[in-house]
């Protein structure tokens, strides 16, 4: 059935539909039982491939290793395929419907009388021929001729509703070239992480002879601290469903190797046995990408910083002297040196609010991204607060859900993406209708959306591809206060939750800001 040190992997899927797909166990059985109720000797069914009858299964003879070939499709047997009648040879030896070569095979296997019967599917469509024979001459009568009439039906009905023997046959080709071909690493387990199979990528994924893990334990790529893959069969155990994680394997020399690992529990039918397939995959190269492109962020945010730090200083000292100049000379200047020298101060004033926004900007990577438990409603309604003057100044309508999901959050972090949200609704409001600003949520399968809606200005389609860039400004904007930061800072914060941020708008009928939090964060 399933030998444990070299089991091809197909076998194992093979073993999942073998009610049907497994002809050689479905057929045996049921050619015994017309062997016995007849008295045969031997017998065996081919099946039409192409020009040729391969075999599908074969019982009775005294080496069956050598029935294991195809034959081609000669005169006698396209006759045999062809008739609707079966041919029945009474006495081997005494007779001219059989080539000279094949009697000798019969003889030398001790067959006296066989008989061969066409199995027909559908609109009578050859599939094949069962073959019986016997040991002593004119073994079969009227009585058994009608019992194999009846047995052929019923073999070529069962096959023609099940998977025919080539479709297995390119069944098992199918999954031994995807499991070749495969870059990923597969290893089949017992229930006890007992190797099994190794397939031939595991040597270059893992560095190690396939022959030396088979009969080792999967445990051995878990580290002390993190047992990963222990963990993993003990949930498997417990469940039906699919587990995914990623891990650190040490390797011989002390090389780390990073992996992806898919585990699925198996179910072989007949034995009721338990298997456990993994799937591996090496994310090294992948991983230390990534912690090279957090490395270059790091530094960039630390340039951006140095920067904003360094500027910061002079543009305070022109902020200075510029106040000392207004104090002593403005009086003195006409109505066009005091308007350059108010655009001057203005200036500045907005030079420095545009330095200290890159400073928080940059440290929003070193800022504390702690997450905790938190009720969005609270957090929602201590960021409305901040803005309660506003609000009742301009009789702002507030929309919102009497109760918000739980979420997994920094309370700080999100205090600032909601603040912005509100501010940017407020600010861009229309002065001509009643501003109504709605705050929802929406479950979806993976995630948690939230989104805040406005009956605002709204945004062209050109606006909402870049309304997230650092210090982009609609035209709308001009005469409002602001540097442009503040969706910046909204999209990096969800960012650094694996969320997502976007924006819905159209010009005249408001705009629609959504975020996401991933459902394993967001709900955890």
């Amino acid at each position: 059935m399933f030998e444990e040190t070299d089991t091809p992997l197909f076998n194992v899927f093979l073993q999942q539909i073998e009610v049907f797909t497994r002809q050689d166990l479905f057929l045996r059985d049921l050619l015994k039982i017309l062997k016995d109720s007849i008295r045969a000797a031997a017998c065996s069914i081919r099946f039409i491939e192409e020009d040729r009858l391969s075999i599908g299964v074969s019982i009775g003879y005294q080496d069956e290793s050598k029935r294991n070939h195809t034959i081609l499709i000669d005169k006698k047997n396209r006759e045999i395929l062809n008739s609707s009648e079966p041919l029945i040879i009474p006495d081997i030896t005494d007779t001219d419907k059989l080539p000279k070569r094949r009697k000798q095979r019969y003889k030398k296997e001790g067959f006296r009388c066989c008989a061969f019967i066409p199995l027909f599917v559908g609109n009578r469509k050859s599939i094949g021929i069962l073959s019986l024979y016997f040991n002593r001459p004119y073994a079969i009568g009227e009585a058994r001729v009608q019992i194999l009439q009846i047995f052929a039906k019923m073999f070529a009905y069962l096959l023609h509703k099940s998977i025919l023997y080539e479709d297995v046959q390119e069944l098992k080709q199918l999954v031994e070239s995807v499991v070749n071909f495969t870059t990923d690493a597969i290893i089949l387990t017992d229930e006890l992480g007992k190797i099994l199979y190794v397939s031939k990528q595991v040597a270059a994924v893992l560095r190690k002879r396939n022959q030396s893990l088979i009969g080792n334990y999967v445990f051995q790529f878990d580290s002390p601290d993190t047992p990963h893959f222990e963990a993993a069969l003990k949930k498997a155990r417990r469940r039906r469903t699919g587990i995914d994680f990623s891990s650190e394997v040490k390797l011989a020399g002390g090389r780390k190797l990073f992996l992806h690992t898919s585990m699925v529990r198996l179910n072989l039918y007949r034995t009721k046995r338990d298997i456990f397939m993994w799937l591996m995959q090496d994310m090294t190269s992948l991983q230390q990408a990534e912690l090279e492109l957090d490395r270059k962020k790091g530094e960039l945010e630390d340039f951006v910083y140095s920067v904003s730090h360094d500027l910061k200083t002079p543009i305070v000292s022109i902020q200075g002297y510029a106040a000392l100049l207004k104090q002593d000379l403005y009086k003195k200047l006409n109505d066009t040196h005091r308007h350059y020298f108010d655009r001057m101060l203005n200036n500045t004033n907005l030079m420095q609010k545009m330095i200290q926004d890159l400073l928080e900007l940059s440290r929003i990577g070193k800022l504390n991204h702690e997450i905790t438990t938190e009720s969005f409603g609270s957090i929602l309604d201590e960021a409305l607060e901040e803005f309660s003057y506003q609000i009742e100044k301009r009789k702002i309508k507030i929309i919102k859900l009497k109760r918000f999901p739980r979420v997994r959050c920094n309370r700080k972090n999100m205090s600032v993406v909601l603040g912005n949200l509100i501010g940017n609704a407020i600010k861009f409001s229309r002065k001509e209708v009643k501003t109504v600003i709605e705050f929802g949520s929406i479950r979806k399968k993976t995630e948690l959306v939230f989104f805040v809606k406005d009956n605002g200005i709204g945004l062209t389609e050109s606006e909402s591809e870049k309304i997230f860039n650092v210090f982009y400004r609609t035209q709308e904007s001009s005469g409002v206060e602001g540097t442009g930061i503040g969706l910046t800072f909204v999209k990096k914060i969800i960012q650094y939750q694996d969320g997502k941020v976007w924006v819905e708008s159209e010009p005249g009928k408001g705009s629609t800001f959504y975020f996401s939090l991933p459902k394993k964060i967001a709900e955890k």
